[in-house]
């Protein structure tokens, strides 16, 4: 064994210098999982913090989504005379609408502020980026299960009973707008660290794409030949197969599936493409 010499000492330490490599190149997902901790704690850090502080806590997972069908029931249903799936009440059918775009629309707002709410963590540790969105998309994924189970109690209330074809569908189209909300998300965080205005502009993006999908209207009310081009917003597919299967009074529209798969599929990997290509100048300019 080699003897302690002073000099030893005075030795400055090893350090590693991580340094992000310019290019396109894949989110590492080896890394994600390597940090899973990290990625859970943020995530049940969204949730507490959401809620922190209200007298109703997490009731208002069930509060926001009722109080909107209510206020979209008098003013589209009452009001306006806006017809929805025929022989299945208004207020039913705007809720079937709105637990799927509630956690779009706020998962979607979440992941695009992400990176610039969570500044300093950016600037000092290091850890894989794609973590901030992706935990906000989960944390709204709470809200979405406990709306869900709300919208299945009103739904044996008003004497509807759900296609079988729902235990498959209602989950991968609840995939298919998580996909479509990160792969947003994506899209938009890292151009607002660059470009500050597209925090701004999401806000009024999402509320175009609130009239723009079939939540207060029913898919039928879609003129066929514009159809495809309206299916180029997954959501459309998403909502109008949340009808189809839990309400049965519809086909499942087979090509707004697909169309709604692809969209959200593409909007997922050239937003990862896109982050990870952009991630490299985060700490310089956030």
């Amino acid at each position: 064994m080699r003897p302690h010499r002073k000099e030893d000492a005075l030795q400055p330490e090893l350090e590693r210098v991580l340094e992000a490599r310019p290019g396109w190149r894949p989110i590492d997902l080896r890394q994600l999982y390597r940090y899973r901790d990290l990625l859970w704690f943020n995530t049940w850090r969204g949730v507490r913090a959401r809620y922190a502080q209200s007298s109703l806590g997490i009731g208002w997972a069930v509060a926001q989504p009722v109080i909107s069908m209510l206020i979209y029931t008098l003013i589209f249903g009452y009001f306006s005379r806006i017809p929805l799936s025929e022989g299945v009440p208004y207020a039913l059918s705007v809720f079937c609408g709105i637990v799927p775009w509630s956690f779009f629309s706020g998962s979607l707002n979440s992941a695009a502020n992400s990176l610039i709410l969570n500044a300093p963590m950016l600037t000092k540790i290091y850890f894989p980026r794609p973590i901030l969105p992706l935990s906000e998309v989960l944390a709204r994924s709470v809200d979405l299960v406990i709306s869900f189970v709300l919208l299945l109690l009103m739904i044996a209330g008003f004497g509807f009973v759900p296609r079988a074809l729902a235990l498959v569908m209602i989950p991968l189209m609840s995939g298919v707008m998580a996909m479509a909300s990160l792969g947003a998300g994506l899209w938009l965080s890292s151009l607002s660290v660059h470009y500050r205005d597209v925090t701004h502009g999401s806000t009024f993006l999402v509320q175009l794409g609130f009239f723009l999908t079939p939540v207060v209207y029913d898919v039928s009310a879609i003129p066929a030949r514009l159809l495809l081009v309206f299916g180029l917003n997954p959501m459309v597919g998403v909502i109008a197969t949340y009808r189809a299967v839990l309400l049965g009074v519809q086909p499942v529209p087979w090509m707004l599936v697909a169309e709604s798969t692809v969209v959200s599929m593409v909007l997922l990997v050239s937003g990862a493409f896109y982050f990870r290509r952009a991630e490299r100048l985060f700490a310089d300019v956030v």
